[in-house]
């Protein structure tokens, strides 16, 4: 930045009072001038949020780390991400078999540098709109962030999984001065094998909370609780062979809520062939729950964040219309 008009301002100003001349026109420019620039430092509303709109790793850098991640059975490539606030994020993803593995967002450093409120606040809510995603920020000769920005970081994380890039370590890995691999530099998991599942993780105590809201969410009708789990299974996306083996049904909706989801559980993820395949089969079926028309707000809001908060789908539009149910 030219900082000519401050110091001509500064020194015009000086004049005036040690001379106790009156102002001059060349004066009066010169402050008027450096105000302008001093303007300046203090970005508006929209370039605030154009500090975070775009995050995503630099072309070059970018260039050098595909191949590394690669080799690891991951690619890096664009993406984007929508808040509820209908604001847009521009990143980059880590992708395993189309699916997002994990998002790299590029900071830019002079936000990083800067203190003014409406900055930070403008970071709060990037946060709030990557909740569920496992994030690996870095900035161009950063090795942490801020204080200001680890403040509104653990105002939000609530047992996320959000780390923060060496870029030194970065530098090192792309020059091969770097012991560690890629995956190690960022944190990032090895690709799941084919067939593994989140949901098989799940403790009974994890999942009690969900079949006692699928429980809830049965309608008093003729058809009862068999006709309302029956209808789901009819409309889901499970296999023929897998509706199948359902049947006999009882009236008892803590019984079917809980053979639902358990069976949901034992089955992991869609077998190879199917338009799912790898994808979590209970991930599915609570989806199709929060679509149900007897689902109110607030049990699509519980079973929402229990999809996104156990990494039950990855499909990003899929999560982005779940993230816009949570109350």
């Amino acid at each position: 930045m030219d900082l000519s008009g401050i110091i001509t301002g500064a020194t015009a100003a000086i004049d005036v009072l040690t001379t106790a001349r009156p102002l001059s026109g060349v004066v009066t420019a010169g402050l008027q001038n450096a105000a302008n620039v001093a303007s300046q430092l203090v970005p508006r509303a929209e370039d605030r949020r154009a500090f975070f709109a775009f995050l995503e790793v630099e072309r070059q850098l970018l260039k050098a780390l595909n191949p590394l991640f690669e080799k690891e059975g991951l690619r890096l490539a664009g993406a984007q991400r929508s808040s509820r606030w209908n604001e847009n994020y521009q990143y980059t993803a880590v992708y395993h078999d189309n699916q997002i593995h994990a998002a790299l967002l590029q900071l830019p450093s002079d936000a990083l540098t800067s203190d003014d409120e409406s900055v930070i606040g403008q970071f709060l809510m990037l946060l709030k709109a990557f909740k569920g995603v496992r994030v690996r920020w870095l900035a161009q000769n950063e090795s942490a962030l801020t204080f200001a920005y680890q403040e509104a970081v653990r105002e939000e994380d609530k047992g996320e999984d959000w780390q923060f890039v060496v870029w030194r370590d970065i530098q090192n890995t792309i020059g091969g001065a770097q012991k560690f691999g890629v995956l190690k530099i960022f944190q990032v998991s090895a690709p799941p094998a084919s067939g593994s599942g989140g949901a098989k993780t799940l403790t009974k105590e994890q999942l009690q909370p969900v079949m006692d809201i699928l429980a809830k969410l049965a309608p008093d009708t003729p058809g009862g609780p068999a006709g309302f789990f029956d209808g789901i299974v009819k409309k889901s996306r499970w296999p023929e062979p897998w509706k199948q083996q359902q049947g006999g049904r009882s009236s008892n909706a803590i019984k079917e809520a809980s053979d639902i989801v358990n069976y949901a559980v034992g089955q992991g993820t869609f077998p190879a062939g199917h338009d799912k395949a790898g994808q979590s089969v209970l991930g599915w079926l609570l989806c199709d729950f929060v679509n149900e028309d007897t689902a109110g707000g607030g049990a699509q809001s519980m079973l929402s964040r229990f999809i996104i908060d156990n990494g039950l789908l990855k499909d990003e539009a899929v999560i982005n219309a779940l993230r816009k149910k949570i109350l």
